[in-house]
Order: structure tokens, then C-alpha cells, then sequence
């Protein structure tokens, strides 16, 4: 590909984007109860990313429209771990299902790499299956409009769908209305 963002669709962590809102590859947030404190890592687009992407919001705008206090670039954040290990404070995440995440995670926390799924916090997961477990009205809301959505996709990939098709002109039709 002619782009390092072009060989998928990005698609967000469903538990950073339920947390934090935000939904921009390359980003970690960080919540430190100890200290009562917030953090989002992430580096600011180049001018060559801004050529394919247009101006976005900065790692430190995107932070304050969270409600995350702090923000740093991403090489900051292996340092900042090893002072929490340092420390002897534990290091709660959840369990990684993408491969570079896995990565991500070994050369941070310098876990072997055959470890890392066996070091994600079971009091994290029974936290997190806790809280999205009870649904809010706007939760509520927003589930009922991507239903609608969804409905919307489905019927119009059938009305389209005609022989000898290749199915990413359908992915095509069903993309569409999920984007606009």
C-alpha cells in the first residue's frame, strides 16, 4: 500500500473507545488510581500523515475532550511504566487480541512474550464486565440507533445484491451507509 494506514480499516479497541472516546490509531490512555490521575500517549500526526488525513485534533486536544488530564508522546510511556514497576505497583490491562498489542505490551512491561495473556488483570476483566453490564439510557439510545443502522445496511445489500456481483461492491453499499 501506498500508506501505513491504508492496508485495513482501522477499528478501534472496543474498551478504549467505551473508556475514552477516541477513536485514533496509535494511543494508549492510562489510568492511575494510586494517584488519582489520567493519561493519554500518543504522538501528534506528521505533515505526511496530515497530507492523507487533513488537520486533527492533537494528542493533548483529544486528552482534554476526554476528561484525560495528561498527555505525552508514545515514547514516554515505557519510562513511565518502569517507574510504576519500580515502584512495585502492579500493572492492571486487559487481555491483547491483536498481535502487535502483544508486542506492544512485551517491550513496555518486559514481559516474555509467551507471558503476556497470562499477566492480563482477572480483577480488570471482572471490572470492566461489572460496569458494561449495566447499561444507561444513552447507552441504551445509541445500541437501538446502530440496530436501525445495521437494519438499514442489511436491506440495502440484499435490494443491490445481483448475480455474478463480487461482494466488495456489496461491502461497498453497506459501508457507505454505515459511514454517512
Amino acid at each position: 500500500m501506498n500508506y501505513a494506514a491504508n492496508p485495513y480499516h482501522f477499528r478501534q479497541d472496543s474498551s478504549f473507545l467505551y473508556y475514552f472516546g477516541i477513536d485514533r490509531p496509535g494511543l494508549v490512555a492510562l489510568v492511575d488510581l494510586d494517584a488519582g490521575e489520567s493519561w493519554l500517549f500518543g504522538d501528534d500526526l506528521s505533515i505526511e500523515d496530515i497530507v492523507w488525513t487533513g488537520p486533527q485534533p492533537s494528542v493533548a486536544e483529544l486528552a482534554a475532550r476526554s476528561g484525560i488530564e495528561h498527555s505525552a508522546p508514545l515514547a514516554d510511556l515505557a519510562s513511565f511504566l518502569e517507574k510504576a514497576r519500580a515502584s512495585s505497583r502492579k500493572i492492571h490491562f486487559l487481555p491483547p487480541y491483536r498481535a502487535d498489542t502483544v508486542l506492544d505490551l512485551h517491550r513496555w512491561l518486559g514481559l516474555p512474550l509467551d507471558e503476556v495473556l497470562a499477566h492480563a488483570s482477572t480483577e480488570l476483566i471482572r471490572a470492566v464486565v461489572d460496569q458494561r453490564a449495566h447499561k444507561g439510557p444513552e447507552e441504551v439510545a445509541e445500541m437501538e440507533r446502530a440496530l436501525a443502522i445495521t437494519g438499514e445496511m442489511h436491506l440495502a445489500v440484499m435490494r443491490a445484491a445481483r448475480p455474478g456481483m463480487k461482494e466488495a461492491q456489496l461491502t461497498g453499499v453497506a459501508r457507505g451507509i454505515a459511514i454517512a
